[in-house]
Parts: C-alpha cells; structure tokens; sequence
C-alpha cells in the first residue's frame, strides 16, 4: 500500500477527508450465490441513494 502524499511517521500518520462512504450489512453468509447478490444489491443501494453520486441533476 502507497500511503497518500503528506503522510509523514513511522505509522504514515495522516488524516484523510471522507467524501463519501457506504454500509452494506448482512452479505456474509455460508452461501455464496447469496453473499454475491446481496453484495451487488448492498452497492447498487449505496450508489442509488447516495446525494453525493448523484448525477440526474447535471447536464
């Protein structure tokens, strides 16, 4: 892993700003046909809803 530029330390200590970000619960389970499509559904949910992705309003 490269850390991002302006990370400095032993540790490559740096705060990063979070534009956006998602939470898919539930998609582990002992069957993966399963895990896949909640896994799928879980990020098309994530993208639908986001406000920040958002790009109907543009022209």
């Amino acid at each position: 892993v490269i850390p991002p530029e302006g990370c400095e330390g032993e540790n490559n200590d740096c705060e990063l700003d979070v534009v956006w970000n998602a939470f898919i619960r539930g998609f582990l389970s002992s069957s993966k046909i399963s895990n896949q499509g909640r896994s799928i559904e879980g990020i098309t949910q994530a993208f639908e809803q986001s406000k920040y992705l958002n790009t109907s309003d543009r022209n």
